[in-house]
Parts: structure tokens; C-alpha cells; sequence
């Protein structure tokens, strides 16, 4: 029950973040985009294409008026964009990948799957960038999945544990491409099982491959 509520969440803050604007040119034509800012002579916006977010501007002497629209499930799904990163951490789900759909350029709800040394591990989640420009991007992240492991290296055999975990970090853009590289500092809220079974390791004499770190940090790259 606590998943589905913590997922609930997700969705509303990610319908309830999107915002649509439209812009009318003299010509006629209509364009539906993200007014990002302006100036005395141009109007920056983000528009659409696929899974691609294209930063570009209008001059304001093409520009009959701007309506600036409410939140709508549709602009919502229609305007998705999707990215995939390789990588190693907590969000990846140890070594793996992470998949993150977003409704705009600010937030995103993502999904992690990977291998974490005892077997399969999974985070799902969300991102919101507190700073974003061309050059990179400052988010806050919270998820829910794997956040430790306690690996015994004396027969090989380990345990994944699962909780939620809060963490900070920066999205580099690449300037020529749409990839670029994450680096996050990630901190889990462990339950006291992971205590007890480091416990019970020691108990039998068992010697770690390490002990479960109190902060984590992740990295990545996208492509």
C-alpha cells in the first residue's frame, strides 16, 4: 500500500508540473512550447520534436500574442520525453540502466534496473531540477528500492535490502549532442534489518565485501 501511495504522488506532481504555452506569429502559425524568457527583441523558448527538447527563440516582432495554458492531462502525454542512461548507483539499480520519462524540462519519474552484486536490484523515483540551463542541470531526487547490500564473501552469498532515499546532483550536457553525464550523492534510509544481518555476519565469522556506506554516490552517462 505504501508503494502504491509513494507512486500516486509521483503522478500528481508530474501532472500537476507541466505547463503549456502558445504562441501565435503573424503568419498565422501556431506554436505549442515552454517560454523559457525574454528579452527586449526575443522571446526563448523549448520546443518538441520526438524525444528531443530544442532550445531556440522568436523574434517579438513575429509575435501576434502569447497565451500562457493551464495544466492538461493531454499537452501532458503528448509532450513526454524519454531518456536513457548507463550507469553505476543507487538509481541504476547497482550497475545498470535508468530510464526517466519527463512532461517537462523540470521533473521526471524514473525507473532503474540493474545488477547489485546479490542479484536484481530496482529503484523507481523522481527527479525536480532546482537550477536548469544549457550547461547542466541541479535536481533534487527521491526513489524507492534497493539502498543496501550485505555480501558475504565467504560463501559467496549476500542479502539486497529496500527502503527510500533522498539525494542531490548534476545533469552535464554535452554541447554537441543530446548525451551528456550525471553525478549524484544519494542518502538511503535503512531499516534496522541491514544492521542485523551485518550482525549475524560477524557472528558466524564472516568477512564482508564492504560494509554498507552511509551516503552513496551514483554516476552516469547518457546516450
Amino acid at each position: 500500500m505504501r508503494k502504491i501511495i509513494v507512486i500516486a504522488i509521483m503522478l500528481f506532481l508530474c501532472y500537476n508540473s507541466y505547463s503549456q504555452d502558445k504562441i501565435i506569429r503573424t503568419n498565422g502559425d501556431k506554436i505549442r512550447c515552454k517560454v523559457k524568457n525574454e528579452d527586449s527583441t526575443n522571446v526563448y523558448i523549448y520546443t518538441y520534436h520526438g524525444d528531443e527538447i530544442v532550445n531556440t527563440y522568436i523574434k517579438k516582432t513575429d509575435i501576434v500574442s502569447i497565451k500562457h495554458s493551464k495544466n492538461s492531462f493531454k499537452d501532458s502525454v503528448e509532450y513526454f520525453t524519454k531518456e536513457v542512461r548507463l550507469g553505476m548507483g543507487l538509481e541504476y539499480g547497482g550497475f545498470g540502466y535508468n530510464v526517466q520519462f519527463s512532461p517537462n524540462e523540470r521533473f521526471g519519474v524514473f525507473i532503474g534496473f540493474g545488477y547489485a552484486l546479490a542479484g536484481i536490484g530496482y529503484n523507481t523515483g523522481f527527479k525536480f531540477d532546482i537550477i536548469n540551463n544549457e550547461r547542466k542541470d541541479v535536481f533534487f531526487q527521491a526513489m524507492y528500492g534497493y539502498n543496501a547490500i550485505v555480501y558475504n564473501k565467504n560463501n559467496s552469498s549476500g542479502d539486497i535490502f529496500y527502503g527510500t532515499s533522498i539525494g542531490m546532483g548534476i545533469d552535464f550536457k554535452s554541447r554537441r549532442s543530446n548525451g551528456g553525464w550525471t553525478l549524484s550523492i544519494n542518502y538511503p534510509f535503512r531499516s534496522k534489518k541491514v544492521d542485523e544481518c551485518i550482525n549475524e555476519v560477524k557472528d558466524h565469522g564472516g568477512e564482508f565485501y564492504n560494509e554498507p556506506f552511509p551516503i552513496t554516490i551514483s554516476i552516469g552517462l547518457k546516450f
